[in-house]
């Protein structure tokens, strides 16, 4: 065949392709071919893919787009160690908190606005800079939160006064030894429709139990602080166990009556069965003096090879798995979300369902109410997609308006560098999808280990669904050097119809197509779900190309 013939003839199949619809095969006719076998090659892509530049390029895989990926901070130029990362996505911009550091971007990552929190409470004179923060956005109502701790009796909620960071921020501070006597650690923040949730350690108060601070959204957003302490285990007559419990923030429609669930898990077994529990404590909307509804006590399995001990983490040192592991601190519960009628929470555990025992991010889905809390699944993300013998801990999890869910967490092993990674589950899915790199670790990281001693990592890590109720926006740390770490931005979302920039996909496995009578090629089912819209035959060599174009599922 001639040239201007060949050319003729993939002018005619492309047009023919455009009108190809998702179905279990499909033919494509060819001129005569060798009998073999066709491979799909990994090739650049075409101009016309409309590929932004950048270092960190958006790229898609079968089912996401992950588009946006930047720098945040770094302990070079700012933040404490460990960093701390939390986030939160609003209109117009993200806004991160690490220790040390509060800051916020454009969402393409220009216009980077940040200040100490040491300066942003400077009201308060605060004698160290404020840590442990925490970062939300409340969808209800249109303000940023955010809260710190120092002195470990301080607590501090900054909100803004708008949807814009940029703008004024009410600010307060109470502390906890006049409020419940006691001093406190690791806070946790979440927002209701009528509340802002906060929880923490207690250390010696409330019996060792959780406090659960309770703060007036309406006044808060206009000027004053109204806040009320409780502790759930004391409010139950004992009853619930005295672990650290974790309040949901909440989206979409809530049950009637709901502010909040209290959601706790540290490894907690019966000795006779080596099955976990998790604890579930509704709370009532808006504070009052008896805000807890009941508690649940629920069988997980045994799911913890290793329950409530200290989790640590292999790193990769050049050659093989490092004497310096990462500690990944003991099982609990790292963050809830309510979306659609589910409860959903991530901790990290010493995993039956990976090699060693090594700590993995385990994940739940409950259906709760104000009396009853049930498992509707649950499973583990080990990281094992990406190597051997690998660790994931410090999770975070959101849930879409579609009920895909996203988990940003950290990975390192025995061949990986610590660094940033997330996974999706799409609704209907039992599972979640492969594991996806953000940030990987680049060194084997050492910072504060003087005598081969585990070095601190995370304490945790953030994942923020976006107002338009579709993008995630995941946030986390991987290791820059051996002594340095930077933080990672990056955006996906579950792709439904095919209409943004770039939509043109390359398919980067090899696939192969057996070639029939001699002038035909059938696509099968190994591309079911990934309908071939255009193709173009390279050579006499058989070499197939496909590529994906705009349609809808």
């Amino acid at each position: 065949m001639t040239k201007g013939a060949l050319g003729l003839f993939l002018i005619l199949a492309l047009s023919a392709f455009r009108g190809l619809v998702q179905t279990a095969s499909a033919e494509i006719v060819f001129p005569p071919l060798p009998d073999s076998i066709l491979t799909i090659q990994d090739l650049p892509l075409p101009a016309d893919a409309d590929q932004p530049s950048g270092p960190f390029p958006p790229r898609e895989t079968e089912f996401l787009h992950i588009g946006e990926s930047f720098n945040g901070y770094d302990n070079i130029t700012a933040g404490g160690s460990p960093p701390d990362p939390y986030c939160a996505a609003g209109d117009s911009q993200v806004v991160m908190v690490g220790n040390y550091i509060v800051a916020w971007y454009d969402k393409d990552g220009s216009n980077y606005q940040h200040e100490s929190l040491l300066h942003f409470f400077s009201q308060f004179s605060p004698s160290v800079t404020p840590t442990d923060p925490r970062v939300e956005f409340d969808q209800i109502d249109g303000h940023f939160i955010v809260t710190a701790m120092s002195s470990f009796h301080y607590l501090y909620v900054a909100v803004s006064t708008t949807r814009n960071p940029n703008g004024t921020w009410y600010k307060y501070r109470f502390d906890t030894t006049q409020l419940i006597g006691y001093t406190v650690d690791y806070p946790f923040l979440a927002v209701g429709p009528d509340a802002i949730y906060m929880t923490a350690v207690s250390y010696g108060g409330f019996n060792s139990h959780t406090p659960v601070f309770i703060i007036d959204k309406d006044r808060a957003y206009s000027g004053s602080l109204v806040i009320t302490a409780h502790d759930p285990s004391s409010a139950l007559e004992g009853s619930a166990p005295p672990i650290l419990y974790v309040p949901a923030t909440m989206y979409g429609s809530t049950p009637s009556g709901i502010g909040t669930f209290l959601i706790g898990y540290n490894g907690t077994n019966d000795t006779g069965t080596l099955h976990e529990y998790i604890t579930v404590i509704p709370v009532k909307d808006g504070a009052n003096d008896n805000p807890f509804y009941s508690y649940n006590l629920i069988d997980v399995g045994d799911i913890d090879s290793n329950p409530g001990v200290k989790l640590s983490a292999i790193q990769f040192d050049g050659s093989g798995p490092g004497a310096i592991r990462l500690n990944t601190l003991t099982g609990r519960v790292q963050r809830a979300v309510w979306r659609n009628g589910k409860l959903w929470a991530v901790s990290s555990v010493a995993a039956r369902s990976a090699e060693l025992g090594q700590s993995s991010v385990h994940w739940w889905s409950l259906e709760a109410s104000d009396t009853l809390a049930t498992i509707l699944e649950q499973g583990d993300i080990n990281g094992e997609d990406i190597a051997l013998a690998s660790f994931t801990f410090f999770p975070s999890i959101a849930v879409d308006l579609d009920d895909n869910v996203a988990i940003g967490f950290g990975l390192s092993g025995a061949s990986r560098y610590a660094g940033a990674y997330f996974a999706v589950k799409r609704n209907g899915e039992a599972q979640f999808e492969q594991t996806e790199e953000l940030a990987p670790g680049l060194a084997y990281y050492t910072l504060g280990s003087l005598f081969g001693e585990d070095v601190r990592w995370g304490d945790y890590s953030g994942i923020s669904i976006d107002p338009d109720g579709r993008r995630f926006w995941v946030l986390n740390m991987y290791a820059l050097t051996d002594k340095t770490w930077g933080t990672r931005w990056g955006s996906v979302y579950v792709r439904k119809d095919w209409d943004a920039p770039g939509a043109y996909q390359e398919i980067r496995e090899v696939l192969q197509f057996q070639a029939l009578d001699g002038d035909r090629i059938v696509v099968g089912n190994t591309l079911s779900r990934r309908p071939p819209i255009q193709a173009s035959l390279l050579t006499r060599q058989c070499r197939l190309r496909v590529l994906y174009h705009p349609f809808r599922w």
